[in-house]
């Protein structure tokens, strides 16, 4: 992987791209990668987008997005992150199978020892065995 790190005044930013391989079920897969992260005063950003290698017969997410932005709300740090992807076209007991999916979340820091998050996130495939669809809380303790 690269990055680049640009210095605008008051924000910073850092560009990236990547390229890596990863195996799943003897076969490689690669995949690139490209990523904008920000930071200023009061906000952060990430964006990011990576496309994998389709495998034969395989399912994964093989196009995946994403995007996060966290802020300061009256001394209290609050975000909102979104992903979206897709997976590669495959085929599940000789059916066409293709998976897209989303998820979108929630946190807010309470104090400077609990963050809590709430998410949502739901699959549509082309076979119905592999819909999907949550809610999830989480309650996060940073023990000192």
């Amino acid at each position: 992987s690269l990055s680049h790190l640009i210095d605008a005044g008051a924000h910073q930013h850092e560009v990236g791209i990547s390229l890596r391989r990863s195996r799943q079920n003897d076969q490689d897969q690669d995949h690139i990668g490209a990523s904008l992260d920000s930071v200023g005063t009061r906000i952060a950003t990430r964006l990011s987008f990576e496309l994998g290698e389709a495998l034969a017969n395989e399912t994964g997410s093989d196009k995946v997005a994403r995007g996060e932005i966290r802020w300061n709300a009256g001394g209290h740090i609050a975000g909102l992150a979104l992903q979206l992807a897709q997976s590669a076209h495959s085929y599940f007991l000789g059916q066409a199978r293709q998976d897209t999916s989303y998820a979108l979340s929630a946190l807010y820091q309470i104090d400077d020892s609990k963050v809590v998050s709430v998410g949502y996130s739901h699959t549509d495939s082309t076979v119905d065995f592999f819909d999907s669809e949550s809610i999830q809380m989480n309650i996060s303790f940073k023990l000192n």
